[in-house]
Order: structure tokens, then C-alpha cells, then sequence
């Protein structure tokens, strides 16, 4: 399994839009398996923006994964770095729950 994985992208519209889509991601209709979003902690150091946000989600899980796994609710971190004067938004995700079966 995948231990790491980086994406860079370019979106085609302005940086301010890009960042206010980013933080107003939830609630959305479209996004039902988003249970809750919570902010931990959010903080400026050195102009910018340090974020760390607690979401749980859910997903249906196949079939042969019930065995192994008896719940389909997941806590997942999320820590980002916002910085205005570089037009930069940097994200780092970790899933919390059932690290044991990606190791």
C-alpha cells in the first residue's frame, strides 16, 4: 500500500477562489460520507495561516472488508499551511483509524 503520495496542481482560476473552495469544502450535499469537520487548532506564525482539522467520514465498505474491519467510520487529520505573500496552500492528511492494515 501507499505509504506516502504528493499532487501538485495548478487550478485555473484565481488563488483567492481556489482557497475559499478549499476551506468551504463542508457541509456539502454532494459529500455525505463528511460526517463532522472540526478545527483543533489555527494559528499565524510568520504571516502564515497554520491550520489542523479533525474530519470523520464514512464509506460503504466491499463486502470481504467486513471481515477484517467493523467499522466504516473513519477520524482523519488534516494539517495545512496557508501562506498569502507566496499564494501557497500546503495540506498534509493522515488517517488515524485502522493504520494497522496499512502497514
Amino acid at each position: 500500500m501507499v505509504k506516502f503520495f504528493e499532487n501538485k496542481s495548478l487550478f485555473p482560476f484565481r488563488w483567492d477562489q481556489v482557497v475559499h473552495g478549499f476551506w468551504h469544502r463542508y457541509p456539502n450535499p454532494e459529500s455525505k460520507h463528511v460526517l463532522s469537520e472540526d478545527v483543533l487548532h489555527r494559528e499565524v506564525i510568520e504571516k502564515k495561516l497554520h491550520s489542523i482539522r479533525l474530519f470523520t467520514k464514512t464509506n460503504k465498505l466491499p463486502k470481504w472488508g467486513e471481515r477484517f474491519i467493523n467499522t466504516n467510520v473513519v477520524k482523519i487529520v488534516e494539517e495545512s499551511i496557508l501562506d498569502p505573500s507566496k499564494k501557497t496552500l500546503i495540506t498534509y492528511t493522515e488517517m488515524l483509524d485502522m493504520q494497522v492494515l496499512w502497514v
